[in-house]
C-alpha cells in the first residue's frame, strides 16, 4: 500500500484468538466465549515480565465488516494469519478495503 493507494488496512483483535496465550498478550480467558459488546480481560506482558490487565469489548468479525460497509466501504478482504507452528490464529487480523 502506498500513500497514493486509496485502499486502507485496519487491524483489530481477532475474535478467533480469544483465550490464546501469546508471548506478550492474551485476549480473553482460556475457554471463555463472549457475546457482542461483552467486556474481555486483556493481559499484556511487560518487558520486565510483569503483567497489566485491561478490558476491551468483544466484537465478532461481522461487526467490523458491518462498520466498514455501513460507512461506505466495500466488503473488506480479511487476513487472519496464524502463528507459525501453532494451531492458534495470530492475535490480530487485518481488514483491507478501498473507498468507493
Amino acid at each position: 500500500m502506498t500513500a497514493s493507494d486509496p485502499s486502507r488496512a485496519l487491524s483489530w483483535d481477532t475474535p478467533a484468538a480469544v483465550g490464546a496465550q501469546f508471548a506478550t498478550l492474551r485476549y480473553g480467558a482460556p475457554g471463555a466465549s463472549y457475546t457482542h459488546g461483552a467486556p474481555v480481560p486483556t493481559e499484556l506482558r511487560r518487558l520486565d515480565g510483569t503483567t497489566v490487565t485491561t478490558v476491551c469489548h468483544y466484537r465478532p468479525l461481522s461487526a467490523y465488516t458491518a462498520l466498514l460497509t455501513g460507512s461506505g466501504f466495500p466488503a473488506p478482504a480479511v487476513d487472519a494469519p496464524t502463528v507459525p507452528e501453532s494451531q492458534h490464529p495470530a492475535p490480530y487480523l487485518v481488514l483491507t478495503t478501498a473507498r468507493r
